[in-house]
């Protein structure tokens, strides 16, 4: 749309047509010159005006908008990895009417923007000629979902407003460097668990036990009943051994004191296998005693003379005593 102050601006009183009549009404004190100058120029921004209303004039376009992956030489690849080397490239052109055709335009402050949901970078495009901008920059390291985008206003022309979508992916496993230099200390302190753990390994697997000869629940049992039995056989050999003393003793006994003492003694001691021992004794002398007297009536009443004698010497010994 395009407005006019005035209604003279547009009419041909004021252009430099050959139908002009009226040039000392409309321009007072000027001369030739000065008239047909601001004539001349009065026209020029009229038909400028027309032809930029009708987008006959003033009409800009951007076309071969294409980045380059450098380490690939991939043209407009719809993946990119962080701090990937990008050659960017756009060419700006604009209609000439005389000629009736696009000449590149060339300018110095055409910017690209490469943004997230807000700017990650923004530089100005170098123009190479023909209307040809170039731009190598290397993306941010930060992955997601980036835009060109090439926001230019020339006065007088079309705005232009492109942009094109790419997403940037983090690094694979295979393009990351092996080691990293501020992860130094990290590397030296794994190498140092590795080393620590052999060290132990070793040192547990030489000293460790024969467990060959660590016995099972089965064997431990077994070895408990067999310290069982021999503690009870050394009980028993203890209780043999001291009735053997005690048998000892009491021989001694028998020659240093008479029969009755003796026994008397052990009654007295309490001893029970000692009785049965004396209550044995007795009742085996006892039937040889029977015995005795049984033959020393048979031989009397056989030999009347033998008894008087055996009388007499039975008679006579405790006078001696």
């Amino acid at each position: 749309i395009v407005v006019f102050g005035s209604d003279l601006f547009g009419s041909d009183s004021v252009s430099d047509s050959e139908d002009d009549k009226s040039e000392e009404e409309v321009i007072n004190k000027k001369s030739d010159r000065e008239s047909k100058k601001l004539k001349r120029l009065n026209t020029e921004i009229v038909s400028d005006l027309i032809l930029w209303a009708f987008g006959v004039r003033g009409q800009m376009r951007a076309r071969n908008l294409q980045y380059t992956l450098l380490s690939e030489n991939l043209t407009n690849p719809d993946e990119l990895t962080i701090n990937d080397v990008i050659d960017f490239e756009i060419t700006l052109e604009v209609f000439d009417d005389k000629k009736k055709q696009w000449i590149g335009w060339n300018a110095d402050d055409v910017q690209l923007t490469f943004a997230m949901l807000t700017p990650r970078m923004r530089k100005t495009l170098k123009s190479t000629g023909n209307g040809k901008h170039v731009l190598t920059f290397r993306t941010p390291d930060v992955f997601g979902v980036y835009k060109f985008i090439v926001d230019y206003h020339a006065r007088g022309y079309k705005p232009i407003n492109i942009s094109q979508q790419v997403s940037l992916h983090p690094l694979r496993h295979d393009q990351r460097p092996r080691f990293v230099t501020s992860a130094y200390p990290f590397y030296t302190v794994c190498f140092i668990m590795c080393i620590a753990v052999l060290v132990i390994s070793v040192l547990f697997v030489s000293l460790a036990p024969d467990y060959k000869s660590i016995p099972t629940n089965e064997e431990k049992k077994q070895k408990d009943e067999q310290k069982k039995d021999k503690k009870e056989k050394e009980k028993e050999k203890e209780k043999d051994n001291k009735d053997q003393d005690k048998d000892k003793d009491i021989k001694k006994n028998k020659k240093d004191k008479g029969p009755q003492k003796q026994e008397e003694e052990l009654l007295k001691s309490g001893d029970k296998k000692v009785e049965k021992k004396i209550s044995g004794s007795s009742e085996d002398s006892k039937p040889k005693q029977d015995k005795a007297k049984t033959q020393e009536k048979k031989s009397s009443s056989q030999d009347p003379k033998k008894n008087v004698k055996e009388v007499d010497k039975k008679n006579k010994k405790p006078k001696s005593e």
